[in-house]
């Protein structure tokens, strides 16, 4: 397994001198690891090897195992491994078409290892650098796709993607075909049948299964702590934020940032497609399965060549590269000169609808709550002693929840989910500024408002990476779960 970057030698020199003769062997594939023997030597190219060092791709020896079934340890090594070198790194330009992937006739300078030498090829990485990509526009602020603006892949009977992502895969599909038809493409090949399995995922459905479940754990919560607390829409609220004071600062409930959360499935920007369903912690299947292919170089380039880059993590992930010529071109011939004009007129930003939706779960929750428990105990006196007795639980009102009201349920919703440690006194004061702008600008204006106040993205917008800015005591921390436990202040609605 030669290193083949600068430090080559060196490197494999630091590792041999902390290895027996039988993994000095194995570095040259002259004999086959036994498991822990190749754990052994994952943890050494780890330890004395750095993001920028390249191993000699495609190596069948040496297989990365990580899965999240595996120990912390073992885990964490088998991950490295796989991000800094499982993954193929391209060594230089000119060796491939760009269109086809094919090797050029000239590899006689490379004695037997064309495979291994390859030009650049363009990848995404969801988990370290680009987590966000395609949640948020220019402005940094989450989106999501307009569905009139959504088009049924080719051969499929329920995968979408926006209109001209999907019009660059059906381009992409026809040469895949193409080359098969020619016998360029093995049908022992993964890509031999490249069959789009799923694509765009509604987020709006994701948050109501995820305000559903909420609802269930406010009643068992409420059932646990006594449900007599609550005889009117009053009582209820309070019962609510104090049971949202439980989990805002860790699982946010509005759509934006439920939206920027790592576990969100990026398919909801309509911009990615799959051609399988696999975990995506199992780093064997990743490289056995796709790194491994005859193919998957020429695969790499075929797609880079319509506009699309492979998801590091998930090579059977495909993602629309919105900054590559060829995309640029597709929307350009849509009418959109830049990618903020695309996204104003393809994508809704999500702050805008989220606010109607809060009002109508919070309200539909207290109705769904009487109807199905319409009466409380209450105890009161008779005679000499006392009895229980059963009351009504009050209907709600239309004016139980006026427009400042709700305001101040965002904000505050808002403000917790990105664990702002703001005073009473701030917050109280921050709302009012809020809802001043509401009455002079209207409610557009105001959610920019509460939203640009609230939103801890940094980046420059539509490709930014994970992190998150906080400010105290004039220090800025760079930080995406880091949490504030203390409570500084509370809603009084």
């Amino acid at each position: 397994m030669p290193l083949i970057n600068s430090k080559r030698y060196v490197l494999k020199d630091n590792i041999l001198s902390k290895l027996n003769k039988k993994f000095e062997d194995a570095l040259d594939h002259k004999e086959i690891l036994s498991k822990q023997q190749m754990q052994n030597l994952i943890e050494e190219i780890i330890k004395n090897s750095i993001d920028t060092d390249v191993l000699m791709p495609f190596d069948k020896n040496l297989i990365p195992t990580g899965d999240n079934l595996k120990g912390s340890k073992e885990l964490f090594y088998n991950k490295k491994y796989y991000e800094r070198h499982a993954f193929p790194k391209s060594l230089g330009e000119g060796s491939q078409d760009i269109l086809t992937g094919d090797a050029v006739d000239d590899m006689s300078q490379y004695q037997g290892e064309a495979r291994n030498i390859f030009p650049p090829f363009n990848s995404i990485d969801f988990n370290t650098s680009k987590m966000l990509y395609g949640r948020i526009d220019t402005h940094n602020r989450p989106i999501y796709p307009s569905k009139k603006f959504l088009r049924l892949v080719p051969e499929t009977k329920d995968v979408m993607l926006l209109d001209f992502v999907c019009e660059a895969l059906s381009d992409m599909l026809e040469r895949i075909n193409t080359l098969k038809d020619m016998k360029k493409i093995s049908q022992k090949s993964v890509y031999y049948n490249f069959n789009v399995k799923s694509g765009w995922v509604d987020p709006i459905q994701g948050h109501h299964e995820t305000m559903k479940s909420i609802f269930e754990g406010f009643i068992l919560n409420i059932a646990k702590s006594g449900s007599d607390k609550i005889k009117d829409f009053s009582d209820y609220t309070r019962e609510f934020v104090t049971f949202m004071d439980q989990f805002l600062l860790i699982f946010p409930i509005t759509r934006s940032n439920l939206q920027l959360r790592r576990a969100t499935n990026p398919r909801i920007s309509g911009l990615s497609f799959e051609i399988a369903n696999l975990r995506h912690d199992e780093d064997r299947k990743k490289y056995e399965m796709f790194i491994l292919d005859e193919h998957f170089i020429q695969m790499q380039k075929i797609a880079n060549a319509f506009g699309f880059m492979v998801d590091k993590n998930a090579p059977w992930r495909f993602v629309a590269d919105l900054e590559s010529p060829q995309m640029r071109y597709r929307m350009a011939e849509k009418g959109y000169d830049t990618l903020q004009e695309m996204f104003d007129a393809c994508y809704f930003q999500t702050h805008f609808f989220e606010i109607e939706a809060i009002k109508t779960y919070f309200l539909s929750f207290y109705d769904s709550y009487v109807e199905q428990y319409p009466y409380y105990t209450t105890t009161i006196k008779y005679g000499d002693g006392s009895k229980s007795k059963l009351m009504y639980r009050k209907a709600r009102i239309e004016n139980d929840f006026t427009e400042r009201k709700l305001i101040e349920m965002y904000f505050y919703i808002r403000a917790k989910e990105a664990n702002k440690d703001w005073n009473q006194e701030y917050f109280d004061l921050s709302v009012e500024e809020a809802f001043r702008v509401f009455e002079h600008y209207g409610l557009k204006d105001c959610l920019n408002h509460i939203h640009d106040k609230t939103c801890l993205i940094v980046g420059n917008g539509a490709n930014a990476g994970i992190k998150t800015k906080k400010e105290e005591n004039g220090r800025i921390f760079y930080t995406h779960q880091s949490y504030n436990n203390g409570k500084t202040f509370t809603i009084k609605l």
